[in-house]
């Protein structure tokens, strides 16, 4: 399996490649559209990531040593963003996880495209989930 930082390197590359905010913008809508469902009965307030202006739910496991997420949002380029955040983390070692820098977003100049209040709310989705990594160390 590849390493956090090698996926995050691959997606950094693949929005460089990118011409325009536009095209980055576009392809995190066509990205929001292959995150699998989440089944609704997961979309509860014990999944709810407190802190974001959308709406956006995670619903995260540990099994041996591996963090997997299932997660969702009310808004497409979120949703986008989560289908991102699951294709480096998921299957990922916990304790890589919580020590590993996640900083694909930044790199490739999707924050930039975003205004400060939903910047927030990605950083408190990273959060959640290197939270759960954290205690799973425990």
């Amino acid at each position: 399996m590849r390493s956090i930082k090698e996926k995050q390197n691959e997606i950094v590359a693949d929005f460089e490649a990118m011409e325009d905010d536009f095209l980055k913008y576009s392809y995190l809508v066509e990205l929001s559209t292959i995150l699998p469902a989440m089944d609704d009965s997961l979309k509860n307030d014990s999944n709810l990531v407190k802190g974001c202006q959308s709406h956006v739910w995670m619903d995260i496991k540990i099994s041996d040593g591996r963090i997997n997420f299932e997660a969702d949002s009310d808004t497409m380029i979120i949703k986008g963003v989560l289908y991102l955040l699951k294709e480096v983390l998921s299957g990922q070692d916990v304790k890589e996880v919580y020590e590993t820098e996640i900083d694909f977003l930044k790199k490739a100049d999707i924050m930039a495209a975003f205004e400060s209040g939903r910047q927030k709310g990605i950083g408190f989705i990273i959060g959640t989930l290197k939270e759960k990594a954290r205690l799973a160390l425990l």
